[in-house]
């Protein structure tokens, strides 16, 4: 959701997307016109429903063992993915504001 998006509209529409499709199996039956009319905000819409569908069906269908293997996902998406998913900080700060500042309070954490 965040191609080409800034994270403040994302926060708009996430809280309901996650309520209604908490899991990456509910997302992929949800019907079309649902999700575009929900992330219709964010622009895009018809492409970006596109996307977002596609890279769940390829996320659910794996294997994959990078996330960057998945349409849509960059290094910011890579990024959040190895620090929440993975539990692994990694030696050098993301390049997103948001990611900058749980990198830095997590790392004070372990220290």
């Amino acid at each position: 959701m965040l191609n080409c998006t800034t994270r403040k509209q994302v926060e708009k529409v996430l809280p309901e997307f996650v309520k209604r499709w908490p899991t990456p199996q509910d997302f992929i039956k949800a019907a079309t016109v649902d999700v575009a009319t929900l992330i219709k905000p964010l622009g895009f819409v018809q492409r970006r429903t596109v996307a977002l569908k596609r890279m769940t069906e390829l996320y659910l269908a794996g294997p994959w063992s990078d996330p960057r293997e998945l349409p849509g996902i960059g290094e910011y998406g890579a990024r959040a993915w190895e620090i929440f998913c993975k539990g692994d900080l990694g030696n050098e700060p993301p390049k997103d504001h948001a990611l900058v500042q749980y990198w830095e309070w997590a790392k004070q954490r372990r220290t």
